[in-house]
């Protein structure tokens, strides 16, 4: 009432224009609350290391490894020569497992655990699949798989902080607004003294896109132009999609220069790798590593199916 007397000779004009701002303001309060509840608090806080070596970190980057999760001794190799580079943190770059069992995620964990240093996970599409952007038919599978996945991951966005670098995790098969979101929510606790990994499944710089054709569903839902905005202040964008082979090189988009790293593996019988990255405070070394592999081994026995080793 007295802020009511006080502004009597305010026009009916200015109430008009204040009543608008204060349900703006009121919109934009509930649009942030709604947006932190799209994601869990695992999720919404960031992971922060202060890695023992003042001067050099090592990150192992795997990705498409779901071939090697039926052949024990493969997937015992590959941990084995992951942790003769000692590395301080390992990201695994999606598709883990190939129809999102909770078997598959055991068997991968299993082997994992046995790194002994923190790792984390950017979903695939064999790992999670659910988006807003499906039609409604197959959208209940893929929340199955989204809840098969937190039960066992906890997560599927992440912003994990160590001495020189902004490592932010993305569900790359999510709407570009999810996406967006999670961003948005994470942003105040970026060091902005460091710098900025976007790290996810499928390649962001990539022009494949995921329509309403079955065989596209494996593509993300968007376009590099449609979240370029909005992870302009990264330098670099990694991904772990299927390809065979190490790749690192620089793109260029109307408004940034991004240095991507690719470090995906393909099918059963290709060569099997990962990435090691030295990073510093001024530089990144990347190179891929081959694992070893008997030529004996059902790895390369083309007449059997991934899911038929036992």
């Amino acid at each position: 009432m007295f802020w009511m007397i006080v502004n009597k000779n305010i026009s009916f004009f200015n109430y008009s224009i204040l009543a608008i701002a204060l349900l703006i303001m009121f919109v934009s309060c509930g649009n942030h609350i709604k947006t932190n509840e799209r994601f869990n608090a695992i999720e919404l806080k960031p992971d922060i290391y202060r890695f023992e070596n003042p001067d050099t970190i090592t990150i192992v980057l795997a990705g498409h490894l779901y071939p090697v999760l039926y052949f024990p001794g493969i997937f015992d190799t590959l941990i084995i020569e992951i942790k003769k580079v000692n590395p301080d943190l390992v990201l695994f770059l999606g598709d883990i497992t190939v129809n999102y069992s909770d078997k598959e995620w055991d068997l991968f964990l299993a082997q994992a655990n046995k790194l002994n240093v923190p790792f984390y996970i950017t979903p695939g599409n064999h790992d999670i699949r659910y988006n807003n952007d499906k039609p409604p038919l197959l959208v209940n599978n893929d929340k199955e798989a989204e809840e098969v996945y937190l039960s066992n991951i906890g997560y599927r966005y992440k912003l994990i902080i160590d001495n020189f670098t902004n490592y932010i995790l993305i569900n790359s098969n999510d709407s570009v607004n999810h996406i967006i979101d999670f961003l948005v929510a994470i942003k105040p606790d970026i060091d902005t003294n460091k710098r900025v990994f976007v790290i996810s499944h499928h390649e962001l710089w990539s022009n494949n896109i995921r329509s309403l054709e079955a065989k596209s569903w494996v593509e993300k839902p968007f376009s590099l132009s449609q979240l370029e905005p909005h992870i302009d202040f990264a330098q670099i964008l990694i991904s772990g999609n299927w390809g065979k082979k190490f790749v690192r090189t620089k793109i260029n988009t109307k408004n940034n220069i991004f240095e991507v790293i690719k470090s995906g593996n393909r099918i059963k019988g290709d060569k099997l790798f990962f990435t090691e990255l030295k990073v510093t405070n001024d530089s990144i070394i990347a190179h891929p590593i081959i694992v070893p592999i008997n030529r004996s081994s059902a790895w390369f026995d083309k007449k059997k199916l991934i899911t038929d080793i036992k």
